[in-house]
């Protein structure tokens, strides 16, 4: 007697498994836009790659600044020495 509700609670048991196996298989291929059909997984790739480019022109921005503020600390710094230079003297 047992042994007949462990074998139904264990058939049960795959039943409810395949189950979800089959949804979570059904979601994996899941439209995510409306008009011209795209893939989950190929959203996600365009994702990726659209943050990339966004670090990409942030590190060509802060380039940019660091070029002028490098120029300007140079500067200082020359004018640091001499006035230093003139004190020791």
């Amino acid at each position: 007697m047992l042994s007949g509700a462990l074998s139904k609670h264990r058939l049960q048991d795959l039943a409810n498994a395949e189950t979800v196996r089959k949804k979570l298989k059904e979601s994996i291929n899941k439209v995510v836009q409306k008009y011209g059909e795209i893939r989950v997984y190929q959203a996600r790739l365009q994702i990726e790659a659209d943050e990339r480019d966004e670090k990409e022109v942030v590190n060509m921005r802060l380039k940019r600044k660091e070029k002028v503020w490098r120029k300007n600390y140079v500067a200082v710094m020359k004018q640091l020495k001499r006035q230093s230079y003139y004190i020791l003297e």
